[in-house]
Formats: C-alpha cells, structure tokens, sequence
C-alpha cells in the first residue's frame, strides 16, 4: 500500500511539476511578447515626440524669423509689383530732374524649381549730365536685388554750351521677382 501511495504522491507532484512548468512557460511566453509591443509602442512614442518637438521647434523658428523673411522679401519685386517697381524707378528720375521713360520689359521665369522670376527693364533717361549720374546711382541704390547693365551715355544738344548739355542714359536693369 505504500507503494501505490507513494506513486500516486509521486504521479500528483509530476503532474503538478509539470503543470508549474507549463504555466511558468505560458507566462513567460506573454510577458516575452507584451515586452516586445511594449518596446515597439515605445519606439513609436519616440518617434512621434521627436515629430512633435520639431514641429515646435520649427513654428519657434518661423515666429522668431518672421521679421527677418519679411525684410527679406522687400530685397525682391513682389509677385504683383512689377508696376510699382517701373513707378519707383520713374519717381527717381522726376525726383532729380530727368525725364525716363520704360522701352520694354521682359519677365523671364529662369529654372522651373527656382522661386523667382527674372525682370529685366530696358529704359532711357534724359537731362543734364549731374542729374542722370544722380539717377544711376539712387538707381544703383533701390532697396532691391537688382544689376545695372548695359549702360549707354549719349550727347544728344551737340550744339550746346557744356554747361546746358542734354544727355540721354541708356540702360538696362535686371531684378529679381518673387514667383
């Protein structure tokens, strides 16, 4: 009797050794695979802080250089402004006395991924020689991106005294537009 009693002790703790073992591995197996979502929905936390961080971090960037970009555009023709630009260069020559007029302007759209276009002015100013070397330079001088070129000084009165002399400036003026 013994001997059957001890082997159904014997048979209950293997059975109970195994069912342990059995629930130990299940458990095991469930927090192995909660650990592995876990650390997944961590890394996937990170990634959406660290977007979240940047995109503050760019609304700071564009809020504190807001002053600046607007500076900045006002170096540039504004995207309706290319008759406010001819009007500005006409108010400099009635400013020092000299009578211009625009010949043609063109608009070049230059690189299709470029964001400015290219305004080019060909124009003549007529008067004495100081006041059109004075409208040159407050040319030369707009608060813009711009090149002077192709500049042409004509005497057009040869039978004047030096000091009457009228001249006709030729030019060509080459700005920036924003698209």
């Amino acid at each position: 009797m013994t001997t059957k009693r001890s082997t159904v002790i014997l048979s209950i703790a293997f059975i109970s050794a195994f069912c342990s073992v059995a629930l130990s591995l299940f458990f095991l197996y469930s927090i192995y695979d909660k650990s592995a979502s876990l650390t997944l929905l961590e890394e996937n936390l990170a990634a959406a802080e660290q977007q979240q961080n940047g995109s503050v971090a760019m609304k700071h960037l564009l809020s504190d250089t807001k002053e600046e970009r607007t500076k900045l555009e006002t170096y540039f023709i504004g995207k309706d402004g290319i008759v406010s630009f001819i009007e500005s260069v006409e108010s400099l020559g009635k400013l020092v006395n000299a009578k211009v007029s625009v010949n043609s302007i063109g608009v070049d759209q230059g690189n299709g991924g470029n964001m400015f276009e290219y305004v080019t002015m060909n124009a003549t100013a007529e008067g004495n020689f100081s006041n059109l070397f004075w409208f040159l330079s407050l040319v030369e001088h707009m608060p813009l991106k711009l090149e002077v070129s192709k500049v042409s000084l004509d005497d057009i009165s040869p039978g004047f005294q030096k000091k009457d002399k009228q001249w006709r400036l030729t030019f060509v003026l080459e700005a920036l537009k924003l698209k």
